[in-house]
């Protein structure tokens, strides 16, 4: 398992993209980075539900830019907050358990690419 330091690390790397990914079900586009952060921490899971999210949920769909955080506790508890970049949260979904490393990890979403914020 990769410590909240490591996959930092590895993360600050990240700058813009060389290739972009999908994800078929639910269609979702991605970046090196995310795809990283996704194999690094072990969670493609995320992606799966971020792309649900984004596309059934009626407070998300259409918005041309979401700022996206999962903040994840010392107690493996986690929150996935979608907010519009001004701090307006417009979704927010709680997990009972990840083994996804500590930290508040940042993902911004943006002309349909899901990205870090160091790519964009």
């Amino acid at each position: 398992m990769i410590t909240t330091k490591q996959l930092e690390n590895e993360l600050a790397q990240c700058y813009g993209t060389e290739r972009y990914w999908r994800l078929p079900l639910p269609k979702l586009i991605y970046t090196d980075g995310v795809k990283l952060f996704a194999e690094k921490a072990g969670c493609y899971w995320l992606l799966t539900d971020i792309g649900l999210f984004l596309k059934d949920r009626p407070e998300l769909k259409n918005q041309y830019f979401l700022n996206i955080v999962l903040d994840v506790q010392e107690d493996n508890k986690a929150d996935l907050i979608f907010d519009d970049g001004n701090d307006n949260v417009l979704y927010k979904r709680h997990y009972k358990f990840t083994d996804c490393p500590v930290g508040k990890w940042q993902f911004f979403y943006n002309s349909d690419v899901l990205m870090l914020p160091s790519e964009y």
